[in-house]
């Protein structure tokens, strides 16, 4: 068993400038977003500490509801409300996106709050999970 911020990288962002999604692609049980409803302006980028996510990030809801689960097909940006995941170069978003879809109870259970449950970045990062080998993970991205 490892954490789970041994297979990514966590970020959390500040800036509210995720209101929604625009283009949706669906591959199986897999939903690629290429654009929000709205798009950051270059003046609200550079007056917030928001940062731009590469393509392939895996985008997590972290509260209100938890566990919705999305893979950026474009540079993407999103609100406090996320867990924007940046897979190491050796985890396939695909298979990140499809393991934090069967984690959403234990993350859950994991999560705090008073009016709504939220996970923190640390909290999810916690997470124990079985780590892949690198030979399964390569079959996974082949399929």
């Amino acid at each position: 068993m490892a954490p789970l911020h041994r297979l990514v990288i966590l970020k959390t962002l500040q800036s509210p400038v995720f209101l929604g999604l625009h283009k949706r692609f669906v591959f199986g049980q897999i939903c690629i977003y290429s654009r929000g409803l709205t798009d950051i302006t270059e003046l609200g980028y550079k007056s917030s500490s928001t940062k731009i996510m590469p393509i392939g990030s895996v985008l997590f809801t972290s509260r209100a509801p938890i566990g919705y689960v999305a893979i950026a097909a474009e540079e993407v940006s999103t609100n406090q409300g996320f867990k924007s995941i940046v897979p190491l170069k050796t985890v396939p978003s695909e298979f990140l996106y499809l393991l934090l879809k069967r984690l959403v109870p234990i993350i859950e259970r994991n999560a705090g709050g008073t009016t709504f449950k939220e996970i923190s970045t640390s909290g999810i990062s916690k997470i124990k999970i079985i780590k892949p080998s690198e030979l399964i993970l390569k079959k996974f991205e082949k399929k």
